[in-house]
């Protein structure tokens, strides 16, 4: 019988799978595309359903489906839709495999327990290199805590290749007070120093100014209308920046609280 253990396990390594083979440089990103909902179904390289094993042509009744089930999708939260999927899809697997699971779960036994059996392997569509990466970093993680450490060994990944006389340089000559009917003392210099090492999705800019209004980089005269037409004007975003609340923050707190470090060296 699986344990919680395991699946808490093979769930990451799902979705560790999808995220190194979504090509994205971080993931930040990768969350966010799962947020938006925008390609959960392309992750799972299915036409129909990323909750289905087909591999059959669609149907224009299935082509229909699939098309309200993307506008549906876009328009809600599907991270925890497409955690409950891969759980299931794993769970499901497991079953029909009959899968022997070793009484003693350990991280070591996680890539015989995914090529030992069919289903499960089939649905996983991982390789070992990616396997053995995961084991690497979960060695004093618990599977639940997993990627937001996993974020945070990105983060400092990044800051520490930014330590260089070469970077200060670089961002130590943007004036503090450009833009200053936008930006506080130092305002627009960490503006350019953290849509330098964000996504740049949209949720990112709205995280951007919601955070450097809260810490006063940004004139208290600024409002997020004004910020929106600012970043219109530099060939960013258009439109109204998402509220702080709709924001996942977890990821994000932890790259911003290193920048802010770096601006001050």
């Amino acid at each position: 019988m699986a344990t919680t253990k395991l699946i808490e396990h093979l769930e990451n390594i799902k979705v560790f799978t999808d995220y190194k083979k979504s090509g994205l440089s971080s993931i930040t990103e990768f969350w966010e595309l799962v947020h938006d909902g925008s390609s959960i179904m392309d992750l799972e390289n299915k036409n129909i359903n990323y909750a289905s094993n087909d591999n059959h042509d669609p149907t224009e009744k299935e082509l229909e489906e699939l098309q309200n089930k993307r506008d549906w999708l876009s328009a809600n939260d599907q991270t925890e839709l497409y955690l409950r999927t891969v759980r299931g899809l794993i769970i499901s697997r497991l079953d029909v495999d009959e899968a022997n699971i070793p009484a003693l779960l350990e991280l070591d036994d996680l890539k015989q327990i995914i090529s030992e059996n069919h289903y499960l392997k089939s649905y996983m569509a991982t390789t070992d290199n990616i396997i053995d990466e995961y084991i690497r970093f979960s060695k004093n993680v618990n599977p639940e805590d997993y990627f937001n450490e996993y974020q945070l060994h990105e983060s400092h990944s990044r800051l520490s290749s930014l330590k260089n006389k070469s970077f200060l340089d670089k961002y130590g000559r943007i004036p503090e007070n450009e833009h200053s009917d936008v930006f506080g003392i130092k305002g627009y210099r960490f503006f350019v120093l953290l849509i330098n090492h964000f996504p740049k999705s949209d949720s990112d800019f709205a995280y951007i100014f919601w955070k450097l209004k809260s810490d006063k980089f940004i004139n208290s005269s600024i409002g997020e209308s004004d910020f929106s037409r600012f970043l219109d004007s530099q060939g960013f975003v258009k439109g109204r920046l998402k509220p702080i609340h709709t924001i996942s923050t977890n990821t994000r707190d932890p790259l911003y609280s290193l920048l802010h470090k770096l601006l001050y060296l």
